[in-house]
């Protein structure tokens, strides 16, 4: 059975680009981008952690045996916030070259979570445990700042509050945290672009940053460079613009090939299921969890499904424009 996180209903910036011809079914397969601040998403009533029929997870048979994967889409971030008040990804004119360089660099470079966001991770994770809690063996995170700082904010307090009451007992501690660059979203804009491991490890000291730092190692650049460059991670050397361009649209970054990307999220199936651990908590991005599950996810919405319906290869298709 699969539990479900509360999906936040009615987003209104979310729901203008479901409703866009761009749709994330299109060659670009774009991630939505939910705006909470444009809507009183705070005020949603949840739904029960149920399925259709009122059954808790694993109602109607021993699944206990199985691997399962819980997929945890970050909080709301400053480009979040941008998509939703500004033109549409692609759309004539759109930009993300942002000419304050104080701003880029804060608020646009690796977006982090907006105050928006912060908030709503207090209130939709922090505030009560998710059930999947005492479950987690292990934590991947991806290593954009957004999806840290989410399960930094939301979960961790969580499994500190775990290990106090385990200590009490003279068992266990917390899983272990580590960041993957494979779950990293794909590469749109500047927003995905990454931060040096070297940064990182200040802010994230209890994070185990090994699999960035292996990442590219060839290159001689000690791992601080661990996301999606033109030739790089088997791309090709040859980047062709595969965005929208022609009508005054312009870009701060190259875009990560959906190949290439296709390739990353293959590599990151088979590193899951080959880990030992029964109960995997990945904190990552709409576009992972999308080739993942094939669903739409709001910011903060999680879902716990066995590893067996997570799809090995997801389908493209093109949609006509």
């Amino acid at each position: 059975m699969i539990l479900l996180q509360p999906i936040l209903q009615g987003a209104i910036g979310a729901l203008a680009l479901r409703n866009s011809n761009l749709s994330k079914r299109s060659f670009t397969r774009l991630p939505l981008q939910s705006f909470a601040a444009s809507t009183n998403q705070m005020d949603i009533k949840k739904h029960d952690y149920e399925d259709g029929n009122g059954s808790k997870e694993g109602a109607g048979g021993n699944d206990d045996d199985q691997k399962h994967v819980i997929f945890l889409r970050h909080s709301t971030t400053f480009m979040n916030e941008y998509l939703g008040r500004s033109l549409r990804f692609g759309a004539p004119g759109f930009t993300d070259v942002f000419t304050d360089a104080k701003i880029r660099n804060t608020q646009y470079l690796d977006t982090p979570l907006s105050p928006r966001g912060i908030q709503w991770a207090k209130q939709s994770l922090s505030k009560q445990a998710p059930p999947f809690i005492p479950d987690v063996d292990l934590v991947v995170t991806s290593p954009l700042q957004r999806a840290m700082q989410t399960f930094e904010i939301g979960i961790r307090p969580h499994f500190e509050e775990q290990r106090q009451q385990q200590q009490q007992m003279r068992s266990g501690d917390c899983p272990p945290v580590l960041a993957h660059p494979d779950a990293a979203e794909r590469l749109y804009l500047i927003s995905d672009v990454g931060r040096p491991v070297s940064m990182l490890q200040e802010s994230y000291t209890y994070v185990n940053f090994s699999h960035c730092l292996k990442e590219n190692n060839d290159d001689n650049n000690n791992g601080n460079v661990w996301w999606w460059t033109p030739g790089r991670s088997g791309s090709s050397s040859l980047y062709v613009e595969w965005r929208p361009t022609g009508q005054g649209q312009r870009y701060a970054c190259p875009g990560e090939p959906e190949s290439d990307f296709d390739a990353r999220m293959t590599r990151l199936y088979t590193w899951l299921q080959e880990r030992p651990e029964k109960c995997i908590l990945v904190v990552c991005h709409h576009g992972v969890i999308d080739w993942m599950l094939d669903m739409d996810f709001d910011n903060c919405q999680w879902k716990k499904v066995p590893f067996s319906a997570i799809r090995q290869h997801a389908p493209i298709v093109i949609t006509p424009q």
